[in-house]
């Protein structure tokens, strides 16, 4: 997900966006206006992985799939787990929490609240730190093996927000936890779709960011997932399910109620086809929503 400083008003929450455009620098000559695209461009942030990488992704569930080094796979670089040449027992995690406020998981704001942040421990099963209305955390003690499954969650009241799984590849830099408020998924659910839907709270949901190695949003990406009950695309700020669509210039999409177990969850493969070939594992939760870009070279 990209960190964006965008004004918004209350109008997104009803799925109708409302931005001004002097916050945005103007886009380069050869850059259509109302490109989605249009630069500029950052890196893919801390909760981004993947990389078309012929050395495969690391399966760390027999649910998930058989992983390891097979073609295609938007896995991840072997970094090295606990124990091995030149790897960390643990580390920790130091950043904020923050919450999304539009139906595109594009623009951010300030969470003024209590929040829960957790993640496996080495020395323990699960390691936790609160983050106070301040928004800042330090997570220390997790366990090192990429990716770190960053969970965050309300403290006291969890009506509002779902809780919400990141994940980490890159622990030295400021981790951004985003929480996605109830309403969103709610909008989602009355999107373009071709029948009622209605999110399960007891289920996972998933929300994939489908870019390339310089953040770009890749269109054109279709997904299977068996354990989804809704496969759905971003389409003009709304969400449609129609048979063979795959991602716009958003490169957004949307699962809805996953079958999983309580958190910390499990592992889940999730095909790709149309303008690769390929797959990824992304760890779902029962009750709790998935977060993050797939980068596809």
């Amino acid at each position: 997900m990209r960190w964006l400083s965008r004004s918004v008003c209350a109008a997104l929450v009803l799925g109708l966006g409302c931005q001004e455009e002097a916050d945005h620098p103007p886009p380069p000559p050869e850059c259509p206006i109302g490109e989605p695209r249009c630069g500029p461009f950052e890196p893919p942030p801390s909760n981004s992985f993947g990389g078309n990488t012929s050395s495969g992704g690391r399966s760390s569930s027999a649910e998930g799939g058989a992983g390891g080094a097979e073609a295609g796979a938007f896995g991840f670089p072997d970094a090295g787990g606990p124990g091995e040449a030149g790897a960390p027992n643990s580390v920790e995690l130091a950043g904020e929490v923050v919450q999304y406020v539009d139906t595109g998981f594009e623009t951010t704001s300030g969470y003024f609240r209590n929040a829960v942040l957790e993640a496996e421990g080495y020395d323990e099963t699960r390691v936790s730190a609160l983050a106070t209305d301040s928004g800042r955390f330090l997570l220390e003690g997790v366990r090192y093996e990429l990716p770190i499954w960053l969970s965050v969650r309300a403290e006291a009241d969890p009506a509002g927000e779902v809780r919400t799984l990141h994940p980490i590849v890159d622990f030295e830099k400021p981790v951004q936890a985003a929480l996605v408020p109830r309403n969103l998924l709610e909008v989602i659910a009355f999107g373009a779709l071709s029948q009622p839907f209605s999110w399960d709270e007891k289920r996972a949901q998933a929300v994939l960011f489908m870019v390339d190695s310089q953040g770009k949003k890749l269109e054109g990406v279709l997904a299977e997932l068996p354990a989804a009950e809704l496969i759905a695309y971003q389409r003009r700020g709304q969400y449609t399910d129609s048979p063979g669509t795959g991602t716009d210039l958003s490169g957004v999409i949307a699962f809805g109620n996953i079958d999983a177990r309580a958190y910390p969850g499990n592992d889940l493969r999730v095909s790709f086809h149309g303008r690769r070939e390929g797959w990824t594992e992304i760890r779902v939760a029962a009750g709790a929503v998935t977060m993050a870009n797939i980068v596809i070279e």
